[in-house]
């Protein structure tokens, strides 16, 4: 999947399969909207800013 200069936006990034999600499209570089419950939202936080916190928007 090409996902250079993208904006993906992941909903129920805060845990499973969408948290996974972001944490590989952060590392590939894509700039991400995550859609998350608050609970979520620290631990997803503190991923986004091992790859750069300019990559990532959080929607709550």
């Amino acid at each position: 999947m090409k996902v250079s200069n993208k904006v993906i936006i992941v909903t129920g990034a805060g845990g499973g399969i969408g948290r996974e999600l972001v944490r590989q499209l952060l590392e590939k570089g894509t700039k991400v909207a995550s859609i998350i419950h608050k609970n979520g939202l620290e631990e997803i936080k503190s991923l986004a800013t091992v790859y750069g916190d300019s990559r990532h928007t959080w929607l709550m």
